[in-house]
């Protein structure tokens, strides 16, 4: 009777030895993704990776003097002064522009993010401001003298309620000194030039090329 309670316990040990190497066995691999799960990730990964165009669009980080003028009909400008504070954002994928001045008598502040969509292939930018409560937004190229960006923008008229388009041109003389033209749609369909900022980076130099 002995002999088979010994022969119990030893099968029960070699049970508990077996069962604690099964627990200390390394976890098997995961499997390699599938192709074609390979080449989505990599087209994933091409297009969240900055390129040459956010190099461009890293130049404005800093600190800018803006000279504006404003056109609210014919006759001559309005001018003010003000100031932009360019800040890369994620990895260099985005940059803001906060700016701040004064318009019509009265403060102003507004908020910009521009990037390069790799996906659109385009130039991107998203703008608000307190003066409404609705966005501007820009899209557009590099021209092939990669100086000049060529943008359609959109808003919604607070006049009619439906949405309006424009057109800016922003030009770089140098790294330190650029300037935005923005044309405006009138109401006889012809286009008219709305405004003119001409920014000038601080600590850059005072010439232009």
């Amino acid at each position: 009777m002995w002999k088979r309670a010994a022969f119990a316990l030893v099968l029960a040990a070699l049970a508990l030895a077996g069962a604690a190497q099964e627990k200390k066995k390394p976890a098997a691999a995961p499997a390699p993704p599938a192709p074609k799960m390979q080449a989505m990730m990599e087209m994933y990964r091409k297009a969240a990776a900055p390129g040459e165009p956010h190099k461009h669009l890293a130049k404005m980080v800093g600190t800018w003097n803006v000279s504006v003028k404003a056109w609210m009909g014919p006759g001559e400008p309005s001018l003010s002064q003000g100031t932009a504070v360019f800040t890369s954002l994620l990895g260099g994928r985005f940059v803001e522009q906060r700016y701040t001045s004064t318009f019509m008598d009265q403060p102003f502040e507004g908020l910009g993010l521009a990037g390069y969509d790799n996906v659109q292939k385009k130039f991107v930018s998203l703008w608000i401001d307190n003066m409404g409560t609705g966005f501007f937004t820009e899209e557009g190229q590099l021209g092939p003298d990669g100086t000049t960006l060529t943008t359609a923008s959109t808003y919604n008229d607070p006049a009619t309620g439906k949405a309006k388009h424009g057109r800016s041109v922003t030009r770089w003389q140098d790294d330190a000194h650029f300037t935005v033209e923005m044309y405006d749609t009138a109401p006889d369909g012809k286009e008219v030039k709305a405004m003119e900022l001409a920014y000038a980076k601080r600590g850059g130099k005072p010439g232009r090329k």
